[in-house]
């Protein structure tokens, strides 16, 4: 079976490969640049906040590394969406290094801007570095 993938999909793919290159590289102010100016993001740490305020906080957040095993996903009903799975090794304030694999999910308004990011991660990890990791981390991502 040939699978056609629309050249929008095929936009919003290298919109995500940039925004988590860009990331990578600890350039949050550019990829902040790549959402609409009333876009939101959902992050288990922060809860729903503008993406202006999350990427600032995330600026100063703890040093992260490239992300590991990124892989994304396209829609095959056609909607303004793109999934990646990624795990992403995080040195936190304590110099305990952990690693999250997470799913951001990434939704696209008409003009090809992300309108909304949802990450899904599992937050075992915090834990197991001890409370105060999780609560720190918390703490670094206002809620909006």
């Amino acid at each position: 079976m040939t699978m056609i993938i629309s050249s929008n999909a095929l936009n919003y793919l290298a919109v995500v490969r940039r925004c988590l290159d860009l990331l990578a590289g600890d350039d949050a102010p550019a990829a902040a640049a790549m959402f609409s100016p009333t876009a939101v993001v959902h992050c288990p740490l922060g809860g729903v906040q503008t993406a202006a305020i999350y990427f600032e906080a995330l600026a100063s957040a703890p040093r992260r590394t490239a992300a590991q095993d990124e892989r994304l996903f396209v829609s095959a009903s056609g909607s303004r969406s793109v999934c990646a799975w990624l795990a992403r090794e995080w040195q936190l304030s304590g110099g305990t290094r952990i690693c999250l694999p997470c799913i951001d999910v990434f939704d696209f308004d008409e003009h090809g801007l992300i309108d909304q990011l949802t990450i899904f991660h599992d937050c075992a990890a915090f834990q197991q570095a001890g409370d105060d990791a999780y609560r720190n981390a918390q703490a670094r991502l206002p809620v909006g």
